[in-house]
């Protein structure tokens, strides 16, 4: 399985003219005072441009942030890459229950968007996992209730810690290989929490849970 993340020049762009917004500068500011030209940096923040490390630098330094945060600003984390680990994963059957009502194709919609929920969890996870500020992060990241955000709030807090810390790149890799055992023994997941996405589609009509970190 490849690794689940790659760069996204488009989130480091909105994460760019984010913190450029919140410091009060104009685009014309941040080009005097990083040496960058105007139009050289809107293309940055439009996700145009593959920006080189002493570019970004010059630009991120006066934005009065880390310049490794920002840089993980661009990491991208997709459903995609995890669902395949998460049909394979052994713990997977002990959380799909149906009811006997239900038809194969039904069955089969369901199975389906389970294994896209336990994905975006996944992606949510390992976002924590990946971050230098993983209470930061799970701040800015919107559960879809309110059952998921008590283990979240104690993952991140764990990675936090300097006991977890050594152990971040454990936890990624659990996910790249077993995501649902992963997420069951960190009581991310369970068939309750299972339950109520199911109902929370129904109400909904659908999907429409994005697990990646907001910027505000």
């Amino acid at each position: 399985m490849d690794a689940p993340k790659y760069f996204s020049p488009k989130r480091l762009g909105e994460a760019l003219k984010y913190m450029r917004a919140a410091n009060g500068l104009s685009l014309r500011d941040l080009a005097k005072l990083s040496g960058v030209s105007a139009s050289h940096i809107c293309r940055i923040e439009a996700g145009e441009w593959q920006i080189q490390l002493d570019t970004f630098i010059k630009v991120a330094m006066p934005l009065n942030v880390p310049c490794g945060l920002l840089l993980e600003e661009g990491i991208e984390l997709t459903p995609i890459s995890f669902l395949q680990a998460v049909k394979e994963d052994e713990a997977l059957p002990g959380l799909i229950v149906f009811p006997k009502s239900l038809s194969q194709e039904e069955k089969s919609t369901r199975r389906a968007e389970i294994h896209v929920f336990l994905a975006n969890l996944s992606v949510a996870a390992a976002y924590l996992c990946l971050s230098s500020d993983p209470i930061g992060t799970c701040k800015r990241i919107d559960l879809p209730f309110v059952e998921a955000e008590v283990p979240f709030q104690k993952l991140a807090t764990d990675l936090a810690s300097s006991e977890y810390t050594t152990r971040a790149m454990d936890f990624t890799e659990a996910l790249k290989v077993e995501p649902v055992t992963f997420l069951i023994q960190r009581k991310i997941v369970s068939n309750v929490i299972v339950d109520i996405y199911v109902k929370m589609l129904k109400k909904h009509g659908g999907s429409f849970w994005s697990p990646a970190p907001k910027f505000i």
